[in-house]
Parts: C-alpha cells; structure tokens; sequence
C-alpha cells in the first residue's frame, strides 16, 4: 500500500512521473489548455518517456518544431513548480498561472539562448531585453512607480496590454507626500490590480521592475513597514482575480509604464487623463 508521501497530492492517486506531469487530472487540463496541446498527449501511455517521445514525435510534424518542443517541455516544468508549491507552500495554482509561467520561463529561455544577440564579453546590465506579449487569452498589466526625495512627491502608472500588443488601458496617480520609492512601487502593483478588476480580466500577468515587490507578492515575504500593508491589500485584492501571476523584469522590458509615471510626475494634469496617457 502507498504511503502518503507516494501518493499525488491533489488527487491521492500513485504519484509516479507519468502521473504527476502527465496523467493527473490538473495536469490534463494544463494539457488541453495549452495552445498546442489538444489531442497531442496519448492518454493510453502509462510511461513518462514513452509518452514524451509520442509528443515529441506528433509536434515534430508541426511548423516550427523545436520551439514547440522546447515550449512543451517548458509546461512540465511549470506542472512540477505547481505541484511543489501546493506542497511545499500551501499554494494553489490554476490552469492560467501554469501556462503564464510556461510561457514566460520560455521567453526567457529565448532570450539566454539567442547568442546571436548577445556580445563576446556579456555585461549583464547590457543584455537586449523587450517587452513581451503575454499568451493568447492572457493580459499583461505593466506597472512602475517614481519618486522625488527632495520633494517627497511620487507617482505611479500601470499599462494593460493583450496578447497583440494593443493597449487596452491605463491608469495613473500622484501622491504629495510619498515616503519611499518601495512605497509608491506598491501603490503601482496595487493600482494595477484595481484596474484588472475593473476591466474584468483573467488570466492577468503583472509585471514591474521592483524586484523586492514581486518577490514579496510571489512569495508572501515581507518587505518593509512602508509596503507590507499596501502588499498585503494586493493580496486580499487578487483573491477576486481568477489566474493572476507576478514577474519581474528589467527597465528596458519596463518602459511604457516607467516613461508615463514619469510623466504624471511632472505633468498633473497629464495623470488625469487617460487618453493622453495612452497616447
């Protein structure tokens, strides 16, 4: 008899490789809801490798068939992660945060790999970064506070885009007596969810350049006293998402939201005005 600890922790059945990335029901779903996965995975394997190479070998037939194969193996990698943080966190990810993670571990993936791009001596600072767009049916909400000690005034900003690249909205705010820059970081995050819950998004990926503040929102960690409870409102707020993850990214993948804090910084007028803003 199984003890606990062999036995697949969200459905209590043996939990071998086979199982737990490929025949488990949560990792079935993540499956079907992959954009290449609908009848690519052969139900009637019992075997991890046999049923990797009868994937490999269907999406082997398919244009472009080492992304898709590097992409595929991206998913196990997020089902694993997923059942880890269920475990090991007492975290619960959904189909879309799966896939997001997937498919942004492999536009990451791309990036390191494009050695064309990449210079004999690679400064780290200096690596070529964009902004991506999220995967089909996903949105991205980009958010960026900033911030004037002299002053102690601060703004922030959040873009949201879909899977095109089309903006979909914005939304900025200034703050006349801001106490730090992490603080205005998070009033940024916050605000973006806000606008998620606006927009009635799901499957939302946020993404920022303060790294500590995505940490803090991945991991549940705190930050300081400044932030924890505006982080910890963003946490309460993203109960009502359905699928939301957080990444962080460099400035230059940052712009578009960076460029219009900026703005409403300087300009008051300007953070009342969307249309401007998306402009």
């Amino acid at each position: 008899m199984a003890t606990r600890s062999e036995l697949c922790p969200r459905y209590l059945d043996s939990e071998t490789t086979y199982h737990l990335l490929f025949h488990c029901p949560f990792a079935s779903v993540v499956w079907s809801g992959w954009k290449k996965g609908n009848d690519l995975v052969d139900s009637e394997n019992t075997d991890f490798v046999t049923c990797w190479i009868s994937l490999v070998e269907k999406l082997s037939k398919m244009e472009g068939r080492l992304a898709l194969i590097q992409e595929a193996a991206w998913v196990l990698w997020s089902i694993w992660l997923a059942r880890n943080a269920m475990i090991f966190r007492d975290e619960f990810k959904d189909l879309w945060q799966v896939l997001n993670e997937a498919a942004y571990s492999y536009h990451e993936f791309q990036q390191a790999t494009n050695v064309e791009r990449l210079p004999a001596a690679p400064n780290p600072e200096a690596l070529p970064s964009c902004w991506q767009p999220p995967p089909p049916l996903a949105t991205k909400i980009n958010f960026d506070g900033a911030f004037i000690a002299a002053s102690r005034t601060g703004s922030g900003a959040c873009v949201a885009r879909d899977s095109a690249g089309k903006i979909l909205s914005s939304y900025a705010f200034y703050v006349q007596h801001a106490a730090t820059p992490s603080l205005m970081e998070a009033l940024a995050l916050r605000a973006s969810i806000n606008l998620a819950m606006r927009l009635r998004l799901q499957n939302t990926i946020f993404e920022g350049d303060a790294k500590g503040i995505i940490e803090a929102m991945k991991y549940g960690s705190n930050l300081d006293s400044n932030c924890d409870v505006i982080l910890n409102d963003c946490r309460k707020l993203c109960e009502n998402l359905q699928g939301c993850s957080f990444f962080f990214v460099r400035r230059n993948c940052n712009w578009v939201a960076h460029r219009v804090a900026k703005k409403a910084l300087r300009d008051r007028e300007f953070y009342n005005n969307p249309l401007a803003q998306i402009v």
